[in-house]
């Protein structure tokens, strides 16, 4: 076959591989946000940043003309993890609010964090 083949061939696997492993993280990433926060609400509010975040990465790179690859498709677990959790870490922070008057609003300390 040849290495020019073979490497095709990788690539290929690779990216389906890198595909299919963020997309198996995303349910049980929702399964477990779903027994955590026992609220489907709270738990679509954590997963809104990654959603956002995938969706300006997909579109960039659709309007750029670049294409899902081996290098760019190490960055998808980094997406991922990031919009995971810093969604998790402000819908944990609203949850936690105190009660002096703030109803409504996350403590100033979620935005310094």
């Amino acid at each position: 076959m040849g290495d020019p083949v073979t490497l095709s061939i990788f690539t290929q696997a690779f990216r389906d591989a890198c595909i299919k492993a963020a997309l198996y993280a995303i349910v049980f990433i929702f399964a477990l946000l779903i027994v955590t926060f026992r609220s489907l609400v709270s738990t679509l509010l954590a997963l809104a940043p990654l959603v956002v975040g995938t969706a300006w990465t997909f579109g960039l790179m659709y309007l750029c003309g670049i294409d899902l690859n081996l290098a760019n498709s190490i960055f998808l677990p980094l997406i991922l993890g990031a919009g995971v959790e810093y969604g998790i870490i402000v819908v944990q922070r609203w949850r936690q609010r105190t009660g002096h008057g703030a109803e409504g609003t996350l403590p100033s300390s979620t935005g310094v964090g």
